[in-house]
């Protein structure tokens, strides 16, 4: 949370970068039970609410859509797949951005679309595309490495 929003501005264009932990939520929900996760992404997502300065619960919102959506999806699909969690990640990129614009209309319907806003939107779908298999990776080999250590 520190890196995406003290770190991340200042090293890549402003708003160029997606949400750190969408990643993070996407393979909390295939790889946790909701007993286990659920609690981690409210307490993720308050967190989030109350350093972006947003209408307060509207990263909150999303997690645990998110979390909901991920984990109905992977009743039908095999959530061992690289692919399906790249775009998992990428769908997330994309709810998000689409939560966010569509609650900057409610708060502001007098303001049109502007192209910043599409260029951000496209910009951080396409770096979802090139990073999330870095972050999924990362992410496995961390929770893999915590579980041999948990055993042993």
């Amino acid at each position: 949370m520190v890196i995406q929003t003290a770190i991340m501005p200042d090293l890549i264009m402003p708003g160029g970068f997606y949400d750190l932990l969408l990643p993070f939520v996407v393979c909390l929900s295939l790889y946790n039970n909701p007993g286990e996760g659920i609690p981690v992404v409210i307490i993720f997502g308050f967190i989030m609410d109350g350093l972006s300065g947003c209408p307060f619960w509207l990263y909150s919102t999303t997690y645990l859509w998110l979390f909901a959506g991920v984990r109905g999806a992977i009743i039908f699909l095999h959530s061992g797949s690289r692919f399906f969690l790249i775009i998992f990640v990428f769908l997330a990129v994309f709810l998000e951005n689409f939560i966010f614009i569509s609650m900057n209309f409610i708060l502001a319907p007098d303001k049109e679309p502007t192209l910043n806003m599409l260029n951000i939107f496209v910009v951080q779908l396409v770096w979802a595309l090139l990073t999330a298999p870095l972050f999924i990776m990362s992410y496995n080999y961390i929770r893999e490495r915590y579980l041999k250590w948990r055993v042993e």
